[in-house]
This record gives structure tokens, sequence and C-alpha cells, in this order.
């Protein structure tokens, strides 16, 4: 599932943003359809909360085709 980084809202509503109006879809997508275009494997990862305890992630980008190094890369940061 794709991770954004601004509030959820409601499909079919436009986002304004500094840049102009975008429709909810045109904004989610312009993170996430460059990665899946190019076949890169994408995780999102917690990471922790911020002062008002919603909570912080970071996407982190293998290789094309290293889904499986990425798996491993993940997993030993969350283990720590």
């Amino acid at each position: 599932a794709p991770s954004v980084a601004f509030p959820l809202k409601l499909s079919g509503k436009d986002f304004d943003t500094e840049n102009g109006k975008f429709s909810y879809s045109q904004y989610v997508g312009s993170y996430t359809v460059p990665t899946t275009a190019l076949g890169t494997p994408v995780l999102s990862l917690p990471i922790g909360k911020n002062e008002s305890g919603m909570p912080i992630g970071a996407q982190i980008f293998g290789p094309r085709f290293g889904d499986r190094w990425l798996i491993d890369i993940c997993a030993k940061l969350e283990a720590k």
C-alpha cells in the first residue's frame, strides 16, 4: 500500500498544495507511480511517532528485481 507524506483525504476531493490544486489520486500517484513504472521494489517501514503521536515511516527503495534484498534489509532494520 502506498504511504504518503500528508494526511489521508477521501478520494475524489481536491488536495490543496503549494503547487496548486490536485485530485487526491493525482497527488498520491506522484509518489507511487514512478517506482511502479520502473519496477523497483519499495517497502514502508515504521520508524517512530511525532510529538502529536502520529506515526512516522520511511520508504526504502531497492534495486530493480531486488525484492528479496530489500525484504532482508528491512527485516534487519526492523529488528533493531
